[in-house]
């Protein structure tokens, strides 16, 4: 199985978890790439969006190899162990650009409380799970009703891993073989800040009509 683009993803997604019927659902996406499939997702279901800013933690060693995620509270999940001082040093560095994507994806104000309502956590796809381990830990303190991660295509072992956490773990497509998201794409181009804003942005607006 593979999807067009994260357009298409989005919607078969949101076709998927419409039948659910979740009540008081929000739709939180994972930049960047997630954002555009979490839209899709929130328009099928007249969900608000928002979106949970989260960071790869890369290997000291390695920038390109990440060994865990850190959210935008702080929360850490690390998939390897690794001084504590190179930890340290790692995660100064990405807390600023953190800080700058809250500014920039929410105008820096906080994830609001989410008492009585369903988070659904979206992202256009789970290779090891770190990521979104580290977003449910940080939706968790805002004590949702219901906590739910939707992606597209999931590995075996992140569905394993998370679907320990959450209510509700929904994947359309859970290969045996999966090396990368990007494989399950026909079109996975990267994604830039300004595309993300002005997604969010359009979701502002579907919300008020």
């Amino acid at each position: 199985m593979r999807f067009k683009n994260r357009e298409e993803a989005g919607k078969l997604l949101g076709k998927e978890l419409f039948s659910y019927n979740f009540e008081n659902p929000i739709v939180f996406g994972i930049p960047r790439g997630g954002i555009i499939v979490a839209y899709e997702v929130s328009k099928i279901l007249k969900a608000p969006l928002s979106t949970i800013i989260v960071s790869k933690i890369p290997a000291y060693f390695d920038g390109e190899y990440g060994i865990g995620a850190i959210t935008e509270d702080g929360t850490i999940i690390l998939r390897e162990n690794i001084d504590e001082d190179d930890l340290n040093k790692i995660v100064e560095t990405l807390k600023d650009k953190i800080k700058k994507r809250v500014e920039l994806y929410r105008d820096g104000k906080d994830i609001e409380e989410l008492n009585n309502k369903t988070a659904i956590i979206v992202d256009d796809g789970i290779a090891t799970g770190e990521t979104i381990l580290a977003a449910i830990k940080t939706i968790k303190i805002k004590k949702p009703e219901k906590i739910v991660v939707a992606v597209p295509v999931s590995s075996i072992d992140a569905k394993e891993r998370i679907e320990r956490e959450v209510d509700y773990f929904i994947s359309l497509y859970t290969p045996e073989n999966f090396y990368a998201v990007s494989m399950f794409y026909e079109d996975f181009e990267q994604v830039e800040d300004d595309y993300v804003i002005n997604i969010l942005k359009k979701g502002e607006d579907d919300e008020r009509i």
